[in-house]
């Protein structure tokens, strides 16, 4: 039993998912992506 708990506590804490990336290449989704940082970012500072 301690087995296992130390064994889900190390892998909760050790383990971890990264996500994949996918580099597009499309101006139009490029730009729509900047709008939306530049949107969210207005909206942050203002």
């Amino acid at each position: 039993m301690k087995s296992y708990i130390r064994n889900t506590l190390s892998d909760f804490f050790f383990e971890y998912e990264t996500p994949r990336q996918v580099l597009v290449r499309s101006r139009r989704v490029g730009v729509v992506c900047r709008l939306i940082q530049l949107g969210v970012l207005a909206y942050i500072i203002g």
